[in-house]
């Protein structure tokens, strides 16, 4: 008899062991929420599964009532989180199944009856407020209104220490909570020196300018950021490490400073079916007199086109936030009925008012001479402008952010035969990931070409090479480059819009597949139907997935294709579609 015993206790332990090492995840109805909430049920069902994950990585082999315990309390923890404390959690276990089911009851939820703020500082507005009275209380929302509440405080003051915390008193009599947020700051301090720590060979001056911080200006972190990347925007430096050390005469900032090679040779080869294979190389001093000024030269070679360009930039031209520009190049263009020739000088100011906004402003000549039923010769001079706004922390290969552009460029020409009109763009970009390895991305873009009215022009006035068309690589996969253009034009049209949408799928950390449908269409009147002249395509692609870029292989459709259209166009170059 007692053999028997001691062998019953053994196989009920070695059940129980078991358990730890054969309970499955929890299946989409193991856990249910009465009343029903689908994200507040999924959200608990993940809290289960990741602690079943945890404990199977670890090795523990625990019993089936530990295993129900630690569950049990893992979900009640994220309940109270959510404002349910008073949540009732029961367990079942199925006939002939060691996995376990849950039942909850949500009971009433807290709402939040008073946000105030207690500590030496206090709000000047009510802007920062993101919560209000009568809101179910909620931990996530808590804590992001506690990161407004310290974003406020940094940016707007000069503190050097900030501490913002909270708590929360709940009312279980009236199902209530009060929500006292906590501050507390030092004195504010000022910035005292500006120091560098491998910068040999760069100018003292400039790199203190290029920081934007100066001894005596307010201390705020966001201007040790912004410092940061003006440096990096600078070209020299691969790393740029800041430490900020509190002082008796106030803060003080060194970067330690990790330089590239100030020269590079870069040259890439690509892969067109409309057009073959084309080669570009880059040459660039990025150090050329000690302060930053770049010098590069760049060449492309391509069959229907050809250019050879120098660029001179300035970064920190007078302020941090701004970088000055040159550029000439002399571009040759053979198309089927136009050859062209064009010299271009451009000056450009970019100034960088912020971590996402850009403003560009320029001035330019250009000379252009064409050759097709007659010979053209245009003299211009332009002034280019655009704002653009970029919050994509990746840009070789985004993943989530967005990004949208505005610009505007008058163009007058001064020979005998005037011809002045206005170019505008509007476009956007947005990437979605929706899961670690898929990433939505999607494009959207309408350039336009305005004559006519107080310009006094025609649009046979304009050069060819000006005139909007699409089809491409950069356009619209599946055509061929710049094929389409308006009904009844000879050549390309005064509006193009654009559409490009990808789903992106990571497979490995080397390698990737894309599936993608792009539209276009090019028309002379804005009010001309959106189905009319309308060209679809799609196709998939494979992206080796480098350091630097992935390299990107496009096989296209035409999904209405035209007689002289190709089966299907290949496309191979650096970097992603956009």
């Amino acid at each position: 008899m007692k053999h028997l015993i001691i062998i019953l206790i053994i196989s009920a332990l070695a059940i129980q062991s078991a358990v730890g090492e054969t309970v499955p995840k929890a299946s989409l109805w193991d856990v249910t929420v009465t009343p029903f909430k689908w994200g507040l049920q999924s959200e608990l069902r993940g809290t289960v599964n990741a602690y079943r994950e945890t404990l199977k990585g670890t090795g523990l082999e625990l019993g089936y009532n530990r295993i129900i315990a630690a569950e049990k309390t893992r979900m009640q923890q994220m309940l109270n989180s959510r404002g349910y404390y008073h949540a009732v959690i029961q367990e079942k276990q199925p006939q002939g199944s060691l996995k376990p089911t849950y039942d909850i009851t949500l009971g009433r939820r807290y709402l939040i009856s008073e946000i105030s703020v207690v500590g030496n500082f206090q709000p000047f507005n009510d802007k920062w407020q993101l919560l209000s009275v009568g809101d179910e209380l909620n931990a996530v929302s808590v804590l992001q209104q506690q990161a407004a509440l310290q974003k406020l405080v940094k940016r707007s003051f000069c503190y050097y220490q900030v501490a913002v915390g909270h708590r929360v008193v709940l009312n279980e009599k009236e199902f209530t909570a009060e929500v006292f947020f906590t501050t507390k700051v030092s004195d504010p301090e000022a910035f005292s020196t500006v120091s560098f720590v491998g910068g040999e060979g760069i100018d003292q001056e400039f790199l203190t300018r290029s920081s934007g911080i100066r001894a005596g200006q307010c201390f705020k972190q966001q201007s040790v950021d912004q410092s940061v990347i003006a440096l990096f925007d600078s070209g020299l430096f691969s790393q740029v490490k800041p430490t900020v050390t509190q002082q008796s005469n106030g803060v003080a900032v060194e970067y330690a400073l990790v330089q590239r090679k100030p020269r590079t040779l870069r040259t890439s080869v690509g892969y067109r079916s409309d057009d073959g294979f084309g080669v570009t190389g880059l040459w660039q001093h990025r150090n050329v007199f000690g302060a930053g000024q770049g010098l590069s030269f760049d060449a492309v070679i391509q069959s229907n086109r050809q250019l050879a360009g120098v660029t001179t930039t300035i970064p920190s031209f007078f302020d941090f936030r701004n970088k000055f520009s040159w550029r000439n190049e002399v571009e040759q263009l053979v198309e089927e009925d136009v050859k062209s020739l064009r010299y271009s000088s451009t000056a450009t100011l970019k100034r960088k008012a912020s971590l996402v906004d850009t403003f560009e402003y320029g001035i330019g000549y250009s000379e252009l001479t064409e050759q097709a039923d007659t010979d053209r010769l245009f003299r211009q001079v332009r002034f280019p402008a655009s704002y653009h706004y970029d919050d994509v922390v990746n840009p070789f290969a985004p993943t989530t952010g967005k990004r949208w552009n505005v610009s505007l460029e008058p163009v007058l020409e001064i020979t005998d035969n005037y011809a002045a009109f206005l170019k505008t763009g509007v476009g956007g970009q947005i990437f979605y990931s929706a899961t670690p390895r898929l990433v939505l991305a999607h494009r959207l873009r309408w350039d336009a070409l305005w004559t006519g009215g107080v310009l006094d022009t025609q649009f046979a006035d304009i050069p060819f090479t000006e005139r909007l068309t699409a089809g491409g690589g950069s356009s619209l996969r599946g055509y061929q480059y710049q094929s389409i253009t308006a009904i009844g034009s000879d050549y390309g049209g005064k509006h193009r819009w654009t559409s490009n949408n990808e789903l992106r799928l990571n497979l490995t950390e080397s390698w990737g597949l894309v599936g993608f449908y792009d539209l276009a269409r090019v028309a002379n009147e804005l009010e001309t139907p959106i189905d009319e002249n309308l060209f679809q395509s799609y196709g998939v692609g494979v992206r080796y997935l480098t350091r630097f870029a992935p390299i990107r292989f496009d096989i296209a459709f035409p999904a209405n294709p035209r007689p002289s259209d190709s089966p299907f166009l290949v496309y191979v170059s650096l970097g992603q579609a956009f």
